[in-house]
């Protein structure tokens, strides 16, 4: 399929591992999870190129042929593999910035605190989904 002019090639193992999807954008290889975003097991990393020997096996899986069977954050990561990382026309930020941001702001707010509890981590990270949600 192409997506912002760029060929995007989607295959799904089911599954089968924790990096359930392989991605192949304009020769460029990816796996991706279903929640790559997330901030403790999120998982969305370059494999390398189809021209240093990475090509379709069985492992990878079925092809996708319609994107929007794919999850929802699943499909961000796929338009944030894209040179310009932005969705509609706003640049996306990755969790990692908005943590920061977040933190640095939290540090602000309670100096004399010790840091933030892995709860609070969770509530950042479904703040970071609500910001992501308005830019489609």
């Amino acid at each position: 399929m192409i997506i912002q002019g760029k060929e995007v090639q989607v295959y799904d193992n089911g599954g089968a591992t924790n990096d359930r999807y392989t991605v192949v954008i304009d020769g460029s290889v990816f796996a991706i999870i279903t929640v790559p975003f997330h901030p403790t097991y999120g998982f969305s990393q370059y494999c390398g190129e189809v021209e240093q020997g990475y090509e379709w096996n069985e492992k990878w899986g079925v092809e996708v042929k319609d994107i929007s069977e794919l999850p929802e954050e699943t499909v961000k990561a796929i338009i944030c593999r894209f040179e310009n990382q932005n969705i509609n026309g706003k640049q996306v930020k990755s969790f990692l910035e908005f943590y920061i941001e977040t933190m640095d702001n939290w540090r602000k707010e309670h100096p004399a605190s010790s840091l933030p509890r892995m709860h609070l981590i969770d509530l950042w990270y479904d703040e970071y989904l609500k910001e992501q949600n308005n830019l489609i």
